[in-house]
């Protein structure tokens, strides 16, 4: 065979990138017929095919939010004081970042969820499904809903169908349904929750009642009121009582050094003394009188016991008025039926197709047949070099071929 026809120099063997490119276009111009029909035959199929014989496919999608979860760990807080976080987080009613996300996918991704819209909307019929096991319907479906956080924390629920308003008519019922299934949710979340916090709201208060009773008890039996109005003026009294006794005493040992110790006045002087000291011993150690606490040999004991109880009390207060400021909150929480999600793009009709990609497929199909087209003719050029130098090689594709026509006549 000559070589010009083939684009080869039989006598050539320089391999570099170069000389195998002309190789390889030599051999394409060689067939220029065959090359094209390789490419274009492919193509052409795969565009008619993609226009008629695929189902176009369109997308509807929304875009929303969970609500802003609220905590009212701020006022435990401040009504506790510094120990108020500790004791905040060990209740529970810090915020979750991530419970009410958690909750939505749940929700959307739940087979009640997906049960309820092909029964709402038909699917088995509109899909066509010829299967008898449910699962494989909603499998179906799914395929077809899509659900993800974008980089805001907001979500983007898609819904395709072949039927561009049915698409938007399914996305805007299951964000409905979502909504209304994530309100019960939180309703009954409420409920249980509310029922703990009107049983600690109970022990609370029987507690208070008890220290209360306590405390008052404390105050009757002791008259023991206010420790630091009642230090005053116990040491106001004890003070006069000490003024009066040291009086007496200069006064007996004055009347001892001009008189002696075995005058009368002197007896009178010196039992009045005694009256007064025993006075000041009693009320030390008993009652300093009408309405004031006991002696102030046990007003530092007194006054431990009394801080003790009055600042359990203050405790038990501060979280009577916490767990009723949440029972309220719950009770509130339960009660309401608004709609929760906060819509940000509702889903709409959108009749631009989302598959298949048709540019996408045909120069795909392009690339490949070019691909093929290419090693084709290169093959075709590289047997014809062998056939007209008579290499071993030659020999086999020859008999091969020569086989597969027998084959064929058979």
């Amino acid at each position: 065979m000559d070589n010009a026809k083939t684009g080869y120099i039989a006598t050539t063997s320089d391999n570099s990138l170069a000389t195998v490119m002309l190789r390889v276009l030599n051999a394409i111009l060689t067939r220029p017929l065959l090359f094209m029909l390789c490419v274009l035959i492919p193509t052409v199929f795969t565009m008619v095919y993609v226009v008629y014989g695929i189902e176009q496919t369109f997308g509807s999608r929304s875009v929303f939010k969970p609500p802003t979860t609220q905590t009212s760990s701020g006022a435990l807080n401040a009504m506790l004081g510094d120990g108020g976080s500790a004791l905040a987080n060990m209740m529970g009613v810090g915020s979750f970042s991530n419970e009410e996300s958690n909750i939505l996918l749940t929700i959307i991704n739940s087979r009640e969820l997906g049960v309820h819209v092909i029964e709402k909307f038909h699917l088995r019929e509109h899909y066509k499904f010829k299967s008898k096991f449910d699962a494989d319907l909603l499998k179906t479906f799914r395929k077809n809903v899509g659900v993800e956080i974008n980089n805001e924390d907001m979500f983007i629920l898609s819904v395709e169908d072949k039927d561009y308003q049915l698409a938007a008519q399914m996305n805007a019922y299951m964000l409905t349904w979502t909504d209304s299934i994530y309100n019960l949710t939180k309703e009954k979340q409420a409920r249980l929750t509310g029922d703990f916090y009107r049983n600690r709201l109970f022990v609370v208060q029987v507690r208070m009642d008890s220290l209360a009773r306590a405390l008052t008890e404390f105050q009757k039996k002791n008259r023991f009121y206010e420790p630091t109005v009642q230090l005053e003026t116990s040491l106001s009294i004890l003070g006069e009582m000490e003024s009066r006794r040291s009086s007496m005493q200069l006064e007996v040992d004055a009347e001892s050094a001009l008189h002696g110790d075995n005058t009368s006045k002197y007896k009178q002087l010196n039992d009045r003394l005694a009256i007064i000291s025993n006075q000041m011993r009693s009320k030390n150690d008993g009652s300093l009188g009408l309405g004031l606490p006991s002696g102030m040999g046990k007003f530092a004991e007194l006054s431990r016991q009394f801080y003790d109880l009055d600042r359990e009390l203050k405790v038990q207060s501060a979280l009577y008025k916490y767990l009723r400021q949440r029972v309220e909150e719950l009770e509130l929480e339960e009660a309401r039926n608004i709609k929760n999600l906060i819509i940000l793009e509702e889903p709409w009709a959108n009749n631009k197709r989302v598959s298949p990609p048709r540019m996408m497929i045909t120069a795909l199909i392009f690339l490949l047949s070019i691909s093929f087209a290419t090693a084709l003719c290169t093959f075709l050029a590289f047997v014809d070099r062998e056939i007209a130098i008579q290499s071993p090689f030659a020999l086999e594709f020859l008999r091969f071929k020569t086989l597969l026509k027998r084959l064929a006549r058979k």
